[in-house]
């Protein structure tokens, strides 16, 4: 059961890290915005 839990909380850690990161480079933050909204048509499409 342990086992299983790690993963995601290993996840979620490094989400929140790399989300910090991004927070403080606002050039880094607005490219994945750019990205984003670039793909959406994809997404919705498929």
């Amino acid at each position: 059961m342990r086992r299983a839990k790690q993963p995601r909380l290993i996840a979620r850690t490094e989400l929140r890290r790399r989300w910090r990161t991004m927070k403080g480079n606002t050039t880094q933050l607005l490219a994945l915005a750019f990205a984003g909204v670039m793909l959406l048509p994809f997404s919705i499409g498929g």
